[in-house]
């Protein structure tokens, strides 16, 4: 999942992410990233370096690697 969104977004080779990379990555505004963070709904650990918030994207994907899978809805055509 990374390499995919890495080399489509020119972040090919970066393993951190600022909250702008999350917010890209999970399809999100930065500010949704931002208030789910607050909310503890994305439970990331956080690099703090220089004022800003980096994400490790090996992380984000164990995360996202943890959600719960639903199937998708049946569409008729």
């Amino acid at each position: 999942m990374a390499s995919d969104f890495s080399s489509s977004c020119g972040m090919e080779g970066r393993r951190l992410l600022t909250v702008e990379d999350l917010a890209r990555y999970l399809g999100l505004s930065a500010n949704a990233v931002r208030v789910r963070l607050h909310r503890g709904q994305i439970p990331l650990p956080v690099i703090k370096h220089n004022r800003r918030t980096w994400f490790d994207i090996r992380d984000v994907d164990a995360w996202v690697d943890s959600l719960p899978r639903v199937p998708a809805p049946d569409r008729e055509a």
